[in-house]
């Protein structure tokens, strides 16, 4: 694509253009890429998650009310301080 010089009395032609700059920043993206593979060329996977189970679930429920018990209790006792 040629340089558009119709805005310019400058003889010479532009450099950067819209298009010299887009493919430039895909060359500079693909070496980047190439680079960070070159120096790891492994790369580690995201460990995965491990399967929630019933038994993680219950024990999550099983803290929840704990917790939620201990607050009512504590609130219980501040309030029959208050009165």
């Amino acid at each position: 694509m040629p340089p558009d010089l119709r805005l310019t009395t400058d003889p010479r032609p532009r450099l950067h253009t819209p298009e010299s700059v887009r493919r430039a920043n895909a060359a500079r993206l693909i070496a980047a890429q190439l680079q960070a593979y070159a120096a790891d060329p492994e790369p580690k996977a995201r460990p995965k998650a491990r399967p929630t189970t019933p038994t993680a679930l219950s024990h999550r429920a099983l803290c929840g009310a704990l917790v939620a018990w201990s607050l009512g209790l504590l609130t219980g006792i501040m309030l029959t301080q208050v009165w």
